[in-house]
């Protein structure tokens, strides 16, 4: 056989098994990573789905216990008050809470008072659901909090149910607070939203698992299932009763988008490999010379060489200008294109990685306990700007009044640098995004040349911002249909392009936000309510009742760690005299500076309150007899420098009676009756002093 022939035959061969070699590699790596990918990220949405409906029923949760431990609720089992039912027991109420059903049952587990809402309107409950619920409770412990589904024949509801006890949280209950919300489309649609996929949310009906029963066993175990088809994914849960029955079923169908690229990828590659090595066997039988054997068997070892991982970076070497040349050309070709292939997939799947870690750690976040909307804008735009490669990340939410856009936080990545207090015209960004929309059809708006745009550079200039040059996403923030704000993350430079797996991270990260931070907007304001609640309007100060609950708390720790505690009943005196001479105006500015004289005298962990009228109590934490005394001393002396009232010197002094845990009293009641006790000494004794209980007074008294 000549050598020619013996060189055809062998590089065909190695041509054959290096192709299909190629081919199954290929086919077997990139299509089981694609494959890989699309699996978790239908586990990641069944995760998001969870976590949306574990953060309903926390929300639920949580009004319920507001409302469970009220003192005015507790007041109402205790004597039914028409006031409170007209006050309280409205379909505004109702409306406000997102609840449809509110009921109160005795500790018999009877029907005590119970609303619902129906259609807007508000209506007694039905008398099949106080049976059910009548029945419910005699399964059920009075004292035992419980929440999740329940089945009620046709319908679904999401409920919670706590004890009715005081604000304190302590003492006897007088019954029980149930809130359900019916599981109607919109909830549906709510748990939808949090999923970057189509998701099916329905009844669990038995005859649909007929023959299925395995797979209902692993559902009911907690364990979600996915199915891999030809065209698409599919994710199944199930969310049980609080009786561990099956409640709900979500279905998620998501393309298989990634593994179909893949192998139209791998297709197309090994096309034109094997185009490029039919055309290098074409040359080798068309090129019978007396030099292709020396020529060919360079080639040859140039390839082996090549081929080894340490010298992947080298080329082939070209010799002349004729076709064994081009065949070596080819392969350096062929080489480069692998190069840039192999490089363009390390950096995707960097990006994924990056982009997976943060999305692990922004759903594994414990944002609503934290309850920070500062502290979760920062650390969304330092993911957004971490996975995607951007420069900065900005989260916008419209004013009140829909005239302004604020800016809760902007992230400067190549700084560091975090800035907030920002403002726009909320109308030139809504009409400019809702009319590009209307052009492109997509749920962001990506504009390409930002320097092509004077109106958004002009809005970049008056917030004094630096200009950046690269493509800008713009990605709204919706609640409930209504456009609230958006999220608009900067390219640097023009070179600099959005990747579609970019482009995927900034709207997922965009649903989670808006769910998250529309969350933690409520819980700010339930929290300043609460706020005002407790604190007395004149002085700032803790109120009479907060002030008892902040004391009980207190005297709890105090027990535990076997500490004293020393508190101090504090009466102005000639308080009266200032309100009688000088007008309602003074006294309310006197009360104000003493209460900032008190608090400037305190330690961090020590409180002052105002109890009423011209009446305070302090208690000092780990403080003696002798250290209580000295620090009273103080506050007297604090307490009578002359305060400046429009231009005239007033003047005041107090009374300070103090009493010490636990030598005087171990319980809240005691201990404030011995230090007013102490006070009134000193009120008898002239007034301006301090005195400490003892138990001679206790005799007097």
């Amino acid at each position: 056989m000549k050598i020619s022939q013996s060189i055809t035959f062998v590089i065909l061969a190695v041509l054959i098994l290096v192709l299909g070699g190629v081919y199954l590699g290929a086919r077997f790596l990139i299509l089981n990573e694609f494959q890989q990918l699309e699996r978790s990220s239908v586990e990641r949405n069944l995760v998001r789905l969870h976590q949306a409906y574990f953060g309903r029923l926390k929300e639920m949760n949580i009004f319920t216990q507001d409302w469970s431990e009220w003192d005015d609720s507790y007041a109402y089992m205790q004597h039914r008050d028409p006031l409170y039912e007209s006050s309280n027991l409205t379909a505004s109420t109702l409306a406000n809470l997102n609840i449809d059903i509110i009921a109160y049952l005795d500790l018999d587990g009877q029907l005590y008072t119970g609303v619902a809402l129906e259609k807007g309107v508000l209506a007694p409950l039905s008398f099949k659901m106080s049976q059910e619920l009548a029945r419910y409770m005699s399964e059920q412990l009075v004292y035992h909090p419980q929440a999740g589904l329940w089945r009620l024949d046709d319908e679904i509801y999401l409920f919670s149910r706590k004890p009715i006890l005081p604000s304190s949280g302590k003492g006897r209950a007088m019954g029980s607070l149930m809130m359900l919300k019916r599981v109607d489309a919109q909830f549906k649609s709510e748990l939808q939203q949090s999923a970057a996929a189509t998701a099916s949310i329905s009844r669990f009906n038995p005859e649909d698992f007929i023959g299925r029963e395995p797979l209902l066993a692993r559902l009911r175990r907690g364990e979600n299932q996915v199915f891999i088809k030809q065209e698409y994914i599919h994710g199944m849960t199930l969310l049980r009763t609080y009786d561990k029955q099956p409640g709900l079923v979500i279905d998620i169908y998501q393309p298989r988008e990634f593994y179909l690229l893949g192998r139209k990828m791998v297709y197309s590659f090994f096309f034109y490999l094997s185009i490029g090595g039919l055309i290098y066997a074409l040359v080798v039988l068309v090129t019978l010379h007396g030099y292709v054997s020396s020529r060919l068997l360079r080639l040859s070892r140039n390839l082996k060489l090549v081929g080894d991982e340490e010298h992947s970076q080298q080329r082939v070497k070209v010799e002349g200008h004729d076709e064994i040349a081009d065949v070596a050309r080819s392969c350096n070709h062929m080489l480069d294109g692998l190069e840039i292939m192999r490089r363009e997939k390390d950096a995707v799947e960097q990006r994924q990685r990056i982009q997976n870690e943060e999305l692990v750690s922004l759903t594994t976040g414990d944002w609503i306990s934290k309850g920070s909307l500062v502290n979760t804008t920062r650390r969304f735009n330092e993911a957004l700007c971490r996975a995607s490669g951007a420069a900065r990340s900005s989260i916008w939410f419209c004013s009140k009044d829909k005239e302004l856009m604020h800016c809760k936080d902007l992230y400067f990545a190549p700084e560091d640098e975090h800035r907030s207090g920002l403002s726009i015209p909320y109308r030139l960004v809504k009409e400019r995004y809702q009319r590009r929309m209307s052009d492109f059809h997509q749920s962001s708006l990506i504009i390409l040349e930002p320097l092509m745009d004077p109106r958004l550079q002009g809005m970049v200039r008056n917030l004094g911002l630096e200009t950046l040059y690269g493509s800008v996403i713009i990605s709204p923030i919706h609640h409930k249909g209504e456009l609230l704000g958006f999220i608009v993350v900067e390219k640097e430079r023009v070179t600099d392009r959005w990747y579609s797996d970019e482009q995927s991270f900034v709207l997922a990260v965009t649903d989670f936000a808006s769910q998250i931070m529309m969350t933690l907007l409520k819980l700010e304001t339930h929290q300043k309510l609460k706020l005002q609640a407790s604190t007395d309007e004149l002085t700032k100060l803790p109120n009479r009742s907060y002030f008892m609950e902040l004391l009980s708390s207190q005297l709890q720790v105090a027990e535990e760690m076997e500490q004293p505690l020393a508190l101090m009943f504090i009466d102005l005196d000639f308080f009266k005299a200032i309100n009688d001479n000088e007008g309602h105006a003074a006294g309310d500015f006197v009360l104000q500076v003493v209460a900032q004289r008190l608090k400037s005298r305190l330690r961090r962990d020590d409180c002052a309150g105002r109890i009423g009228g011209d009446e305070f109590m302090v208690f000092i934490c780990k403080s003696s007899a002798s250290e209580a005394e000295l620090i009273a001393k103080q506050l007297v002396s604090e307490i009578e420098r002359p305060i400046i009232y429009e231009e005239k010197a007033l003047s005041l002094s107090a009374s300070i009676g103090i009493s010490i845990y636990p030598q005087d009293a171990d319980k809240v009641e005691q201990l404030i009756e011995c230090a007013d006790a102490a006070m009134y000494l000193v009120k008898k004794g002239g007034r301006q002093g301090v005195q400490l209980f003892t138990k001679d007074e206790e005799e007097e008294s």
